[in-house]
């Protein structure tokens, strides 16, 4: 009971508006759940959102896309397990500003992405590390994605 209180009076003192989902779904979906951000002012859309990876990721292709050149990576040692069992070429890791939400409810972070090159249907994946600096609260159910921002909810 006390511990209820706790966590009530922080959210209290935090200012934070409650997380909620109103929305309703017209068909059940099975899909993942897949949203559009701003990397370094360039509109992306396909970004997975992935609660359960613990890195953050850009794929090859988008970061040349962007016009960057692997001069601007820094390393990162490892090897990586990609979804398919399969083993992605990992190239080196840069620091990139990201935004999310709509105009008026946006919210803004520093990403450390691995870039890894290996074919995919998506352009970078955000793992948890963003996804909790995001204060992001994921429905796979409705699709839908919503995070605290100072002036209420994105």
């Amino acid at each position: 009971m006390k511990l209820l209180e706790a966590k009530r009076l922080r959210l209290e003192d935090e200012h934070e508006d409650a997380i909620t989902f109103t929305e309703h779904v017209l068909a059940l979906h099975n899909d993942a759940v897949v949203v559009t951000a701003n990397i370094t002012e360039f509109n992306r859309h396909r970004i997975f959102i992935d609660n359960e990876s613990s890195i953050d990721f850009l794929y090859f292709s988008v970061f040349t896309q962007m016009g960057f050149t692997p001069n601007k990576l820094g390393r990162f040692d490892t090897l990586i397990q990609d979804f398919s069992e399969g083993f992605g070429i990992l190239e080196g890791m840069i620091r990139l500003p990201i935004t999310v939400g709509a105009i008026s409810k946006q919210a803004a972070i520093q990403v450390n992405f691995l870039v890894v090159k290996v074919l995919s249907v998506y352009n970078a994946i955000l793992g948890y590390p963003s996804l909790w600096t995001l204060k992001v609260v994921v429905s796979s159910y409705l699709l839908m994605v919503k995070f605290s921002i100072p002036n209420g909810v994105g």
